[in-house]
């Protein structure tokens, strides 16, 4: 007899804890509070470019062509974004011995959006991005090159053009 008595004591003291919680006894959380927190970033570009290209053994009276000259990979994190091309020289290939030896005919280059082979003697806008046109991170872009060579040039065999790629997020 001890034994239920004890074991309803209990009962009776567990129920006395639990009915309150669950009829939704509650305790005060306090204040409460929010925070918004904001952030931004900026609008990147990087373009990585091979270091060298070859337009190989150039001919007399001859336009040499090599649509495969360089490529370009564009990584960006905005859609819209731009790229263009300009040269040193004014964008004539010379000697690299003797500088004032220039080819007589300007460096021409096309890739990208600009079809026909352009002369690099200002900047060529490769990419020209509207808000329209939608690229993708990590685009390859394959930029050819083009030279024409008359009688009128001197031959050298260390003729060079250097092409800088800009990219405008």
């Amino acid at each position: 007899m001890k034994k239920i008595l004890v074991l309803v004591t209990v009962l009776a003291l567990v129920a006395a804890m639990v009915v309150p919680m669950a009829v939704g006894a509650t305790s005060d959380p306090g204040p409460v509070g929010s925070t918004t927190i904001g952030a931004s970033i900026a609008a990147t570009i990087e373009v990585d470019a091979p270091t060298t290209g070859s337009m190989g053994n150039m001919l007399v009276n001859k336009t040499t062509t090599n649509g495969s000259l360089v490529a370009l990979t564009v990584f960006c994190n905005r859609v819209g974004w731009d790229l263009a091309a300009t040269a040193n020289n004014s964008g004539y290939m010379t000697s690299v011995a003797t500088p004032a030896d220039a080819l007589a005919g300007a460096f021409n280059i096309n890739g990208a959006e600009v079809s026909a082979y352009t002369p690099l003697t200002s900047s060529v806008d490769l990419v020209h991005s509207d808000g329209t046109l939608t690229r993708t991170n990590g685009d390859l872009i394959t930029i050819g090159g083009q030279q024409a060579v008359t009688y009128h040039d001197v031959a050298h065999d260390d003729y060079s053009i250097t092409i800088t790629f800009t990219g405008t997020p």
